[in-house]
């Protein structure tokens, strides 16, 4: 007896079967998942100079990743900082951005997974001590490139650490004065921040 239908009829099986199992794995949702984070952050005065000290703006960030894939997400973030431009003048800096980050997993188990992201929005500061506000506005256009690693540590938790460049599109009232035209617009930036994957 011929061996062949039942070749046939068995391959057929095979590969109906794996056609209803695509078919399932197309249709099932995907599950979303996000995160948390907060910490330190800290701005330089000056980008590539006094990126770990002296004068600048220092304070605290928070924000949230929706993971849309393995590697993509949307991040938001919130950072109010401190800013000191020198001994006389200090002022309040809130900024609020949002776009892509792409992390860059090694490995299923990986404990360390890079990531990079490309933030815009809006960053006002406000004039707490001295003669005002020295811009020509209290708003203005705020773009943040980071690079960094995200280091898993007990369970949901990780540690973030993160370093890139921040600039803030403010116009000096009065560029040729002290202590105003020490304000630069490009900033490097320090990030340290505790992570909760939900």
């Amino acid at each position: 007896m011929s061996r062949g239908p039942y070749v046939a009829l068995a391959v057929l099986a095979t590969l109906l079967g794996s056609c209803l199992c695509a078919q399932e794995r197309t249709t099932t949702p995907a599950r979303v998942s996000a995160d948390v984070y907060g910490g330190y952050s800290f701005v330089s005065p000056n980008f590539g100079t006094d990126f770990f000290g002296g004068p600048g703006a220092h304070g605290g960030i928070g924000g949230a990743d929706l993971h849309l894939t393995h590697s993509l997400a949307v991040a938001a973030e919130t950072d109010w900082m401190h800013v000191v431009y020198g001994t006389q003048e200090n002022s309040t800096s809130f900024t609020v951005m949002a776009g892509p980050r792409m992390f860059f997993p090694l490995g299923s188990h990986a404990r360390i997974k890079p990531l990079a992201d490309v933030l815009v929005g809006a960053a006002s500061i406000h004039s707490l001590i001295g003669f005002g506000n020295p811009f020509t506005g209290t708003s203005a256009l705020a773009i943040a490139a980071d690079g960094g690693a995200e280091v898993r540590a007990v369970g949901p938790l990780a540690l973030r650490i993160e370093g890139g460049y921040l600039h803030s599109g403010f116009t000096a009232r009065y560029p040729n004065l002290t202590p105003q035209s020490s304000v630069h617009n490009q900033h490097g930036r320090f990030l340290v921040e505790g992570v909760w994957h939900f």
